[in-house]
């Protein structure tokens, strides 16, 4: 089983904080839609058939996540979903960036490099990073999901 958000829209509540709203998506059929709470309140998931929630919470429960002190925590959906939420935005951001530079990664921090007159990265580029730079890992000729897991583990939040 997999999941995945789409069409994910942020805006931001009464304090200036940010929310989300985006369909979750199993197997690539959506299954519910997520938003986030407003005013504290708690997220929102109205899933479209009866099971989806069931289905989703299976998939988690030998997951766990890692709360402000540091201790591992059962997974529950809303954060999950709030994840996939994140590496989306990852992923956007990733694409974006990579459409007109070379980004790597070099002794954990995040390095850019773009040509001028604004052409688009190439293998030559590339080429350049990697023996200018030979511990470096360059994400655009990775597989996106490895990419992004580069890039998550090494950018600031």
């Amino acid at each position: 089983m997999s999941y995945k958000v789409k069409g994910v829209k942020e805006h931001r509540g009464h304090e200036g904080e940010a929310l989300s709203q985006c369909r979750l998506y199993r197997n690539n059929k959506v299954v519910a839609f997520y938003s986030d709470g407003d005013w504290g309140g708690e997220a929102i998931i109205d899933w479209f058939k009866d099971g989806e929630e069931d289905l989703l919470k299976e998939h988690i429960k030998d997951m766990t996540w890692t709360c402000l002190e540091g201790k591992g925590l059962p997974m529950e959906p809303d954060i999950f979903i709030r994840d996939l939420i994140a590496r989306y935005m990852y992923e956007k951001e990733m694409k974006r960036l990579m459409k007109t530079r070379a980004v790597f990664v070099e002794n954990g921090a995040l390095f850019e490099i773009k040509l001028k007159g604004g052409a688009k990265p190439d293998q030559r580029l590339f080429d350049y990073v990697q023996e200018k730079y030979p511990n470096a890992t360059v994400l655009n000729i990775l597989p996106m999901d490895k990419a992004v897991d580069v890039y998550m583990k090494n950018v600031e939040i």
